[in-house]
């Protein structure tokens, strides 16, 4: 192939399913009769693509409640930041399928599962693409297309009635009537609870100034010794940060240089009632990131309270950064089928006084800015004119690629 050729486009095939796909792909069947495509251009992660099929006469939004329970269940840390409809009929307007999407800790990075699942009345057939973050804003487009390519064995007419049918599980009933089709109740994402070590303004000053006190036995920095035999000392010695000879441990010379060079990747903030949240993630040596952040709103109303200068301080990989900043700011799926809308300015803030939550995300020379009703559902705000901003529905997977794409941007 020459430089600059489109890709090849190959092809295969099991008992239930036929399969296209881009030739950056390698195919092998697996021992259950389905596809394992493996992507060939991966370096750390390989991103894999897997179809299969799971036995089963259960409807659509069955299969659905199932993926995401079994996803919990494995792992604890999942987030679940999109559901959507998926391979529409043109004939019925229908749903025949459904993407989801859910991140997760796994090891030293967080993994995003994509799965494509439809029913056929005799099974569950489902299409599940892996990434880290990073890759899935590289891959995302090409998982979609492979998806767009599956031809199912199943007659047409049965995938419809099984995307029509109703099952054990429960069902969204208002918005599955305005959509013309059931759509499952999805499971609550868990609370975002503040767990790394809460720092003062001072505190974090003592580490920004022990960076540069390297020495012989002190490698990653040593406190300055106004702050030696001070209360900063042993609130730092505490949390882990500083050992015995007032040496700072690997963990705090990481935060200590973040803070120092103050290189921005993304900010954050939350506002409803009459709280409001920040959050601030700085490059750090190694790729990490030090992700400096007030109580959640949600803490806050629930009587979590820092002093004005107190934040919580966290080391974390790179890639772990977007299910981080998704959960810290709330992100809880939702069928995204709504109507278009406008608000003024004052709108916006009368719904934010009375229960409603607004979320802003920004990079150096972007921002992402989204209301969040009282019913959960959230709304990309686009520039006002004449004072007017235009709401359109934002699915939470949309928002996701968002956070991946300032990312990519930022780290770039």
């Amino acid at each position: 192939m020459t430089r600059g050729s489109a890709p090849a486009v190959l092809s295969a095939a099991s008992t239930f399913a036929e399969l296209r796909y881009p030739d950056s792909f390698a195919a092998t069947e697996t021992a259950s009769g389905g596809l394992l495509l493996t992507y060939s251009a991966a370096v750390g992660f390989s991103p894999t693509v897997e179809l299969l099929a799971t036995p089963s006469s259960s409807p659509l939004a069955d299969a659905t409640s199932g993926i995401l329970r079994a996803a919990s269940e494995r792992h604890p840390s999942a987030l679940v930041v999109g559901a959507d409809g998926w391979d529409y009929s043109v004939e019925s307007d229908a749903s025949l399928a459904h993407r989801l999407t859910v991140v997760a800790e796994e090891g030293a990075v967080d993994v995003v599962t994509v799965t494509y699942v439809w029913a056929t009345g005799r099974e569950h057939v489902s299409l599940v693409a892996r990434a880290v973050p990073s890759q899935l804003h590289v891959l995302g487009s090409t998982f979609d297309w492979i998806a767009a390519q599956v031809v199912l064995r199943a007659s047409a007419d049965a995938v419809l009635e099984a995307a029509r049918g109703e099952g054990g599980v429960a069902i969204e009933r208002a918005l599955s009537t305005r959509a013309g089709f059931p759509l499952p109740v999805l499971p609550s994402s868990a609370a975002f609870v503040s767990i790394a070590p809460r720092l003062t303004g001072d505190e974090r000053t003592a580490l920004i100034r022990g960076v540069g006190k390297a020495r012989i036995g002190a490698s990653h920095g040593i406190l300055p010794r106004p702050s030696r035999g001070t209360e900063v000392a042993q609130r730092l010695r505490e949390a882990g940060l500083i050992d015995e000879q007032d040496r700072l441990t690997a963990d705090s010379a990481v935060v200590g240089q973040a803070l120092f060079r103050a290189t921005q990747v993304l900010a954050a903030r939350v506002r409803r009632g009459g709280r409001d949240a920040v959050l601030v993630a700085y490059v750090a040596p190694g790729g990490c990131v030090v992700v400096v952040h007030d109580p959640t709103v949600a803490e806050q109303e629930a009587g979590t309270l820092v002093d004005e200068s107190d934040r919580f301080v966290a080391v974390m990989d790179a890639e772990k950064l977007p299910r981080f900043l998704c959960s810290w700011v709330g992100l809880t799926p939702f069928w995204p089928f709504g109507d278009e809308a406008s608000a003024t300015i004052d709108d916006i803030d009368r719904r934010v006084a009375r229960g409603a939550t607004d979320v802003l995300v920004q990079r150096p020379g972007a921002s992402l800015y989204d209301l969040v009703t009282t019913d959960g559902t959230w709304q990309r705000v686009g520039p006002p004119e004449d004072g007017i901003h235009p709401l359109r529905t934002d699915p939470t997977r949309a928002f996701f690629d968002s956070v991946l794409a300032f990312c990519a941007q930022a780290f770039a």
